[in-house]
């Protein structure tokens, strides 16, 4: 991204063009896709749901309830979680 005017709306059309693609391909072939919001879900505990900050350098997630994951593992499940909540 060299045009620093531009370089956000070239990034937004491409990550909306890439949800558009991932739901057409869900309806076709028989897959149901939600979309959800990935804010701090890297941050959140996923066995107690407490709000933990920490900078991109920690990458284990370590909560005073005793549950411990890798960073990005923890993100992917809080981001199933989230997909799997009643509307």
């Amino acid at each position: 991204m060299r045009n620093k005017k531009l370089a956000k709306s070239i990034n937004d059309a491409g990550w909306s063009q890439l949800r558009k693609w991932i739901e057409y391909f869900g309806v076709k072939y028989g897959r149901l896709t939600i979309a959800v919001n990935p804010a701090y879900t890297s941050q959140e505990c996923f066995n107690c749901g407490k709000l933990i900050k920490k900078s991109l350098s920690v990458r284990t997630h370590v909560c005073s309830c005793g549950y411990s994951e890798d960073r990005d593992k923890m993100a992917a499940l809080n981001i199933l979680k989230k997909a799997h909540r009643p509307r």
